[in-house]
């Protein structure tokens, strides 16, 4: 339950992410629609009953009949269903694809949905994606990982269970073969600055510089701070594999309005502190404390906002108090850089709270707390994976202090 929460912080300690401004004006809007589809079991999988099993999408829930399944999910993203068996365990998977009316679940869409749900690719953009889908479907290690998972599902185990440890390598070794993982910089390589400014005379304008984190900047005079700015970080999203795992992205839409602010300087001797946050780096300063909260609420926000594409447009105050939950969970972290599951923490502990997220968005829209509790242990079995941990996602690198 806290390695969701780690997921998030590992990708931005990793890799300076740099963020290339592609504007749109604003999101597309979000359709929800019924999907239906087989639900098919391998000729070799004789223990289990496909009419005993449940299909969930993170907005509804239902039963398979005569092999048969119908349910809510979004009709215009990339988004993901799980089949339960009788007894509660996640047995398979569904990766839905915009503009496919095929939504089949099989052992080949539970291999292709485990990868597309590892923490390093849920941030690519749409194109990004259906490139990475391409490589997966030719590439020769997906037989490998499919037949992993038929094994698991003839053990009757759950497809999560973090001491499968066949079915980590399998996923592990497609990832590496699709992703030509390339080398991180080390963490004490020099870092991006954590903002910019311009100035004419004492007037001066502060910038994000096209971060995908939150800053916290305190203006001093005489001891006392005058001045808190909040600079918001951008989100950005890679437009492949290799622009992921180098820390390139592209912002799809709008950009951040609040990731400037002007201020003016008076006379005399003022101080800045410029924080953000980074945990590990706790050095008694209020800017340190306000930007780690600020960071836990927006990435918790974007972890929901793979799952749930409307998370960013209501109750945004509710989902505030999730993150407020999040930086109690990541705040004593002593040492983020040298624990390489800090983004799975962050990613888990965003889903430990789905009771309040069934709260923030109503019994109408979040049926079913199992299919997040489920994720939260997706995150636990691929943070046990080598291959899956040090690469970048949109949320970037925390400059250092």
């Amino acid at each position: 339950m806290k390695n969701l929460l780690l997921f998030l912080l590992l990708i931005i300690s990793l890799l300076p992410f740099s963020c290339k401004k592609a504007k749109s004006p604003s999101n597309p809007a979000i359709l929800v629609s019924k999907i239906s589809g087989n639900v098919i079991l391998p000729d070799s999988t004789t223990t289990l009953d496909v009419n005993t099993f449940k299909v969930l999408s993170p907005i509804d829930i239902n039963q398979v009949i005569n092999g048969k399944y119908e349910v809510k999910a979004y009709e215009n993203v990339y988004n993901t269903t799980l089949v339960t068996s009788g007894n509660g365990n996640v047995v398979m998977m569904g990766y839905n694809i915009p503009g496919n009316t095929d939504f089949s679940i099989s052992v080949a869409s539970t291999a292709l949905a485990m990868i597309m749900n590892t923490p390093n690719v849920l941030s690519l953009s749409p194109n990004g994606k259906q490139l990475l889908i391409s490589k997966i479907l030719s590439d020769p290690n997906l037989s490998e990982l499919e037949s992993a998972i038929k094994s698991n599902l003839n053990s009757g185990k759950n497809l999560f269970d973090t001491t499968n440890v066949l079915l980590q390598q399998k996923l592990g070794a497609l990832f590496q073969s699709v992703s030509h993982r390339k080398t991180t910089k080390p963490l004490n390589s020099p870092a991006n600055s954590p903002i910019t400014f311009d100035n004419i005379g004492r007037d001066f304008t502060f910038y994000n510089g096209e971060n995908c984190f939150c800053t916290v900047t305190g203006i001093y005079e005489n001891g006392h701070r005058i001045k808190k700015i909040v600079l918001d970080g951008e989100q950005a999203f890679p437009a492949s594999i290799e622009d992921l795992l180098v820390g390139k992205g592209t912002l799809i839409y709008a950009p951040n309005p609040n990731d400037n602010y002007p201020f003016t300087f008076p006379d005399g001797q003022i101080e800045v502190r410029i924080r953000t946050g980074f945990p590990g780096n706790e050095d008694g300063s209020v800017e340190y404390t306000e930007a780690l909260e600020e960071n836990c609420k927006s990435l918790g926000l974007m972890v929901l906002g793979y799952f749930l594409p409307f998370a960013d447009q209501k109750n945004v105050s509710c989902i505030s108090n999730i993150g407020l939950n999040i930086y109690g969970q990541v705040k004593d972290l002593s040492d983020a850089g040298s624990n390489e599951s800090i983004i799975y923490t962050i990613s888990e502990a965003t889903f430990d709270n789905v009771e309040s997220l069934a709260q923030c968005f109503g019994t109408s829209e979040v049926l079913d707390n199992l299919y997040f509790k489920s994720f939260e242990q997706f995150f636990k079995f691929a943070g046990k994976i080598p291959a899956l941990l040090g690469g970048s996602l949109n949320i970037g690198f925390y400059a250092r202090q």
